[in-house]
């Protein structure tokens, strides 16, 4: 909860195009966070259901992998910017 609570505040980092709607974006993935397995929990009774939603979360899970692996290349690209960067003439 925390950590969806710590997504909801708007970055400040975007640039004023991007912000309203990276920010509205951020948002709603850090309520789907909780609501998700909330919703699962919910459904139980309903076994079709109940697996349905654990089935969106472990997509979730899935997803949220990947997208650490190309996050774990941008900070790599980043921390070693010098080897990327075009020198000027």
């Amino acid at each position: 909860m925390d950590a969806s609570m710590e997504s909801f505040r708007p970055p400040r980092l975007f640039s004023p195009e991007e912000r309203y709607a990276l920010t509205d974006q951020i948002r709603r993935s850090s309520r789907a966070v909780c609501a998700i397995p909330a919703e699962a929990w919910r459904k139980r009774r309903r076994r079709k259901h109940f697996f349905s939603k654990l089935t969106d979360a472990t997509t979730y899970r899935q997803l949220d992998e990947r997208h650490d692996a190309i996050l774990a290349q941008f900070v790599h690209v980043i921390q070693h910017a010098a080897r990327w960067a075009i020198r000027a003439p």
